[in-house]
């Protein structure tokens, strides 16, 4: 049922409810006339059939109470006021229905009116597509046109291109022709040009056969090289042979070797050749030297460096670090130079001047005049400088220090580790002097050297600043100055010391070895002498912890000491197998408690009597105290027939060292006391 005509049939049932109902008669019976028929079935079914009426009867009135008349008034205005709030609501509802209606009403509208517009578009879309199958339907007869003009266009091309290949095979035929014609024509000249040319040549060795031919040439000229190199020979002479050597003889036909072509150059080697007709006229022959692996270098030199041609000292180390070589060889001569080595080479010094044997004498190398320098790049003869050098070696070489305020013989810095052997090194004449410098964490070993701190005021013969050097069998002399002289003195430094021979000078104070602050140190089978100073130390120890083993110990100054334990906890972790010479003032002294001992224990410990005190294992053990004459030592510390055998038997070695002597040979048991095998040179023999 639709929603209005509900609205209306529900008002009617209201309308229907709200009538007042009449009392005291029956209702009246139903018109008998019949209602007129709706139009509208719709219409039918929303309005109500009116019930019929019954037609009243004469009743008879009562009169009615008061309380009645008030009831019936109150039952009529309560009726009243329902009907007025049943119409409200009616109303309300009709005005929620109307509004209902129209919403549906628009919808129905919108979805007319989108249904027209869909068909609109329905028809817009059938007209495009009618417009796109025509224009499809174009698109296929012009391409089917452009198609039919494109299979023209290549037939035509591929006729051309049939014509074109026809005419190019035409021409290509004729230029092959052609071509053999020409080719033809060249080969019988050219055959014609070999004839002659075989011919002149024929004639020319023929002629060259019987005549001393020219001399042979090489591919390399003469130099340095760092490895086995290839070299060809060759000989503008027509027809010979040549025939070489490379051990500097000259070639014959029972020596040498045929050359056959470029053959390598394995060694350092004087190669000469020859060239030889058939019938045996011979050049006079040509010879080169070459040096490979190595540069040589002579006192006059200034050629390429082979053995015949020789560069100077320093052109020679320039050669060697520049093109990897690993040797310079120096002969026998006085050279001076300033030399900075920062890669790995062996300088070897003592070659004859042929450079086939070693001369037994030293190469000498001088220091060039320098700055003043200070104390950390002291004007030197040689500096090993940096990590690289640690496969560098010098050798056979006597060096001396030059002119300044700080000089020496040899700087090693910034963690150089060379080796050092068998060398004479000097400070020079420096303020300061120093043999050898060990400078900023270098590791040097230096073996069966002399060295002396030179002749300054102050000099020093080894002195080393944060570093570790090794001295193994070498003597190490303070110098010749006048002022404070040290053998060895190590500031932070892990020095050590195996077999040799360390000595003071005669300056104010001199001092054997002297360690400051805080790395330790190793000193075993050493002889010490602290020199003749005003006061003289064979140790000195300021905040350090040395190890002491199988040393003798000497001091002659006016105050002698064996070891001077300075103050500031500078205690020796071991002292054993010491023997005290000629330290008259201390053979040992505690320089913090003030108390010198002077004698030993039957445990060899040293006492002081005086104070009661002893130094206890293993700060001391199987000590001595000798004097010179009871020791049987002379001036070198070296032994005589008269050496006491508490020097010559009783020794231990160290737990991790073997001991050498000069020489490098292990020394043979039983270990001896000192460094005797280390014979002192004289203070006039260091430059020799």
């Amino acid at each position: 049922m639709p929603k209005k005509a509900l609205v209306i049939l529900l008002i009617a049932s209201i309308c229907f409810a709200c009538t007042p109902k009449k009392t005291g008669t029956a209702p009246a019976a139903a018109p008998t006339e019949t209602p007129e028929t709706p139009q509208n079935p719709t219409q039918a079914a929303i309005q109500p059939q009116p019930a019929p009426v019954a037609k009243p009867k004469p009743v008879r009135k009562a009169a009615k109470a008061p309380e009645q008349i008030a009831a019936e008034a109150a039952a009529a205005e309560q009726n009243r006021q329902e009907a007025e709030a049943q119409k409200a609501a009616l109303e309300e509802q009709n005005a929620a229905a109307e509004a209902e209606a129209g919403t549906a009403e628009a919808e129905n509208a919108a979805a007319l009116e989108a249904e027209a517009k869909a068909a609109e578009a329905e028809k817009a879309a059938a007209v495009e597509a009618e417009a796109q199958k025509a224009a499809a339907l174009e698109a296929a007869k012009t391409a089917a046109a452009e198609a039919k003009a494109a299979e023209a266009e290549k037939t035509q091309a591929e006729a051309e291109k049939a014509k074109a290949a026809e005419a190019e095979k035409v021409a290509t035929l004729a230029a092959k022709v052609k071509q053999a014609e020409v080719e033809k024509a060249a080969e019988i000249t050219k055959a014609a040009e070999i004839a002659k040319a075989a011919e002149v040549t024929r004639v020319a060795i023929e002629k060259a056969a019987t005549t001393i031919p020219e001399s042979p040439t090489f591919s390399v000229v003469p130099g340095a090289f760092a490895a086995p190199f290839s070299l060809a020979l060759s000989c503008p002479t027509p027809g010979v042979k040549i025939r070489y050597t490379i051990d500097g003889t000259v070639p014959t036909d029972k020596n040498g070797l045929d050359y056959s072509g470029p053959f390598t150059v394995p060694r350092t080697s004087v190669v000469i050749s020859v060239s030889y007709t058939k019938y045996n006229y011979v050049s006079e022959p040509s010879r080169s030297t070459y040096a490979v692996g190595e540069v040589y270098a002579s006192e006059s030199g200034s050629g390429h460096g082979s053995p015949e041609s020789p560069a100077s000292l320093a052109d020679a180390v320039g050669m060697a670090q520049s093109l990897h070589l690993p040797v310079v060889k120096a002969s026998v001569g006085t050279y001076t130079a300033s030399l900075r080595i920062t890669e790995p080479i062996r300088i070897s010094g003592g070659w004859s001047h042929d450079y086939s044997t070693r001369s037994g004498r030293n190469t000498v190398i001088n220091s060039s005049d320098g700055e003043k320098g200070d104390a950390q790049n002291p004007v030197s003869a040689i500096v090993l400088d940096g990590t690289r050098v640690a496969e560098t070696v010098i050798e056979g070489l006597t060096i001396t220090g030059g002119r300044g305020t700080y000089t020496a013989g040899i700087l090693c810095a910034n963690a150089a580790s060379p080796r050092i052997s068998d060398c004479s090194v000097s400070g020079g004449e420096g303020e300061y002097s120093y043999g050898i410098r060990v400078v900023s964490g270098s590791k040097p070993r230096i073996e069966r050297c002399d060295v002396s701190g030179g002749t300054g005021s102050t000099n020093v013969g080894l002195s080393t600043d944060s570093s570790a050097p090794v001295i193994v069998s070498s003597s190490i002399l303070a110098g010749a100055g006048t002022g404070i002289t040290y053998g060895i003195s190590a500031t932070k430094s892990a020095v050590e010391t195996y077999g040799s021979v360390v000595r003071g000078g005669a300056g104010a104070s001199s001092y054997g070895v002297a360690l400051y602050s805080g790395a330790n140190a190793r000193l075993w089978g050493d002889s010490i002498d602290g020199g003749s100073g005003l006061d003289s130390y064979a140790i000195f120890i300021a905040g350090s912890a040395p190890e002491i083993g199988d040393c003798i110990l000497t001091a002659s100054g006016e105050k002698a000491y064996g070891i001077f334990e300075n103050y500031g906890h500078a205690n020796p972790k071991l002292v054993k197998n010491v023997l005290a010479i000629d330290c008259k003032t201390a053979a040992y002294r505690d320089d913090d408690t003030r108390i010198s001992f002077n004698e030993v224990d039957k445990n060899g410990n040293f006492t002081s009597t005086q104070k009661k005190k002893s130094l206890t294992t293993p700060r001391a053990a199987a000590c001595g105290i000798l004097s010179r004459d009871e020791a049987g030592l002379d001036d070198s510390l070296a032994p005589t027939a008269s050496t006491s055998t508490r020097i010559t038997t009783g020794g231990a070695e160290p737990p991790d060292v073997a001991l050498l002597d000069r020489q490098g040979r292990k020394r043979k048991a039983p270990w001896s006391i000192g460094a005797f095998d280390a014979i002192l040179p004289t203070e006039s023999s260091d430059s020799e």
